[in-house]
């Protein structure tokens, strides 16, 4: 590998989806030095990149095929990496607002009608269980199985994380509001 810098934009994609933008990086017998965005000098270990793509669009592949990887070519698993980066960078604002409204309704409303304490996280559990169910409206018609794979994977993982935190987020102040309520 070289140890020259290369000064411009880049792309640096991790094994893990995140992707990096850097203008600068350096890599070295075992690991990838770039600058982050306040001029910074990081040090990635190269096990933990899959690839670097240059300004001239070119990619260099870090990967290493084992067991695992090697039913995907390095471009399909590629387009998995990206559709991973895509599904979590995804805005999907509407389940974090509609299940913290539901979570604080629940926790205010029922138990001024007298529901059980147990009865109360009912309706944010379904609201859970129905976000990693439903669809995205993104069209991904024109992308790659392997891309709407990685997608779906970690879209669906962040709807659920999004349901989650919005119903314990909502049914905590709706539990307060209550309380306030009724004493």
């Amino acid at each position: 590998m070289s140890l020259n810098i290369v000064t411009a934009q880049n792309e640096i994609w991790l094994n893990d989806g995140t992707l990096i933008n850097t203008q600068q990086y350096k890599v070295d017998e075992t690991s990838v030095i770039y600058k982050n965005k306040k001029g910074k000098a990081k040090i990635l270990d190269k096990q933990s990149i899959f690839a670097i793509v240059n300004a001239k669009n070119d990619t260099i592949y870090f990967l290493t095929h084992d067991s695992l990887t090697a039913q995907m070519s390095e471009r399909e698993l590629f387009d998995f990496i990206k559709g991973v980066h895509d599904g979590y960078s995804y805005n999907n604002g509407g389940i974090l607002a509609s299940s913290t409204t539901i979570g604080f309704m629940s926790g205010l409303f029922m138990p001024l009608f007298g529901f059980s304490p147990l009865e109360v996280p009912v309706p944010n559990t379904v609201l859970v269980f129905a976000s990693g169910l439903s669809k995205d409206k993104i069209n991904l018609e024109n992308k790659s199985e392997y891309y709407v794979k990685g997608y779906n994977v970690s879209a669906k993982k962040k709807k659920v994380i999004n349901a989650v935190e919005g119903s314990v987020a909502g049914l905590t102040l709706g539990t307060i509001a209550a309380y306030l309520i009724i004493r």
